[in-house]
């Protein structure tokens, strides 16, 4: 069974965004990523123990001011993480991402508007094909 969106309660629809199984919601068009997706995605493109800096970071960041609630641990357990302009979710218990609709899009202009992108996520951000791929940002949490 699919789990619920942590912003509005709507059940979600299994999807792919590259390689990670995510969910999406069919009512405000958020993005719900699980800790162990995201971990083997990065695992896979060289980032050993994502979920763990993830969390790491999440721990370091402010609690989320939304009542979003994750589906894993049922929990109002979210942090906010920046990066640049972006806000995302993410769960300081299991290190679930939340992504509103339009973050993704948002992050990759604000990517590609970059002129001094870190040599490191430089392959990264040549892969990415479709807007709106969340994978990216997560990518570049870590460098």
């Amino acid at each position: 069974m699919n789990p619920a969106c942590p912003a509005c309660g709507t059940p979600t629809a299994s999807i792919q965004l590259q390689e990670v199984p995510c969910f999406e919601c069919g009512h405000c068009k958020g993005h719900l990523i699980r800790g162990e997706a995201l971990d083997s995605f990065l695992t896979g493109r060289g980032v050993p123990n994502g979920q763990k800096r993830l969390l790491e970071r999440a721990l370091q960041s402010a609690a989320s001011t939304r009542n979003l609630t994750c589906p894993a641990c049922r929990a109002q357990s979210y942090r906010v993480v920046s990066s640049g302009f972006i806000a995302m979710d993410v769960c300081d218990l299991c290190a679930g991402l939340y992504l509103d609709q339009g973050e993704a899009n948002a992050y990759l202009l604000q990517t590609r508007a970059t002129t001094n992108v870190a040599e490191n996520t430089v392959n990264a951000v040549d892969n990415v094909r479709v807007a709106g791929d969340v994978l990216d940002t997560i990518f570049r949490l870590f460098h």
